[in-house]
Parts: C-alpha cells; sequence; structure tokens
C-alpha cells in the first residue's frame, strides 16, 4: 500500500490544482512565469488562463504537466498531488524525514572521522613526524632553498 486514501485519489484534481497555486505564490512566480517555465520544459500551448483554471480545480493535469509542473516548482509529484495535511502526506514526509537524518547521520559520522584522521596527521607533523627532526620545526635550508 502507498498510503493514497480514496479521498486523496478522488480529489486528486482538486487538491493538486490548490496545491500549484500555493506552491506557485510560494515560489513567487506568475502564472506567465509558469507557462515560460512549462515551455522550457517541452509542454506546450499553456497560458495564464490554462494556469487559473488547473489551480481552481476546472482542469484536470495530464501526468507529464504534472511532471513539468514539479519540476517548475522544485517539488515532488505527491507534493502536487495530496492534501499536504492529511495523514497520508504527514506520514510520507515523516518517512522522507527519516531518511534524510540518517543520510545526513552517515555524513556526519564520516566527517568526524576524517577530522580525527587529519588532527592525528597534524599532532604527528608538530612532534616532528615531519622528518626535521625538532619539535614542529622545518628543517634548515640554504639560500637556494635546498635542505
Amino acid at each position: 500500500m502507498n498510503g493514497y486514501s480514496a479521498d486523496e485519489i478522488n480529489n486528486v484534481s482538486a487538491v493538486s490544482g490548490q496545491n500549484v497555486h500555493r506552491l506557485r505564490r510560494a515560489a513567487g512566480m506568475s502564472q506567465q512565469d509558469v507557462v515560460n517555465e512549462l515551455a522550457i520544459r517541452g509542454v506546450l500551448g499553456w497560458y495564464p488562463t490554462t494556469v487559473h483554471k488547473t489551480e481552481t480545480g476546472q482542469r484536470t493535469l495530464r501526468l507529464n504537466e504534472a511532471m513539468a509542473l514539479a519540476d517548475t516548482l522544485n517539488v515532488l509529484l505527491d507534493d502536487l498531488a495530496t492534501d499536504p495535511d492529511s495523514d497520508g502526506a504527514r506520514y510520507r514526509r515523516a518517512v522522507d524525514l527519516s531518511g534524510r537524518f540518517w543520510e545526513i547521520d552517515a555524513v556526519l559520522q564520516f566527517v568526524g572521522r576524517r577530522y580525527d584522521e587529519l588532527k592525528a596527521q597534524l599532532q604527528e607533523a608538530q612532534r616532528g613526524g615531519d622528518g626535521s627532526g625538532e619539535r614542529g620545526e622545518a628543517p634548515e635550508r640554504d639560500v637556494e632553498g635546498q635542505v
């Protein structure tokens, strides 16, 4: 089961229209901006009135249009298709955030290990591990820079 309720499935046109409107405004885009961006993505035949009809639920989105809109608005298709306050949408966001948490945790662990490695190398160099024989001092060089 993907977590979509019958209500979400049956109201997808109205909800997606409301989401397009909300997300477009949040992105600071005009209806004409959306039309222009869709054209860049190969979706032709859209006009500001098409955007308006879509936002008010008078027009159903085709899948290719929904994909282009999601790309334009920098969101997932699910963000267009579902009510952001529904239990299913909240659950899917929680699952997504959980996955992101574990990705970030893995990166932080890697960075921590790398930090420890570099710190150990620096301490070794400061103890004279650089071949100078003296603590943290560079070997003497002659005028030409030769050791």
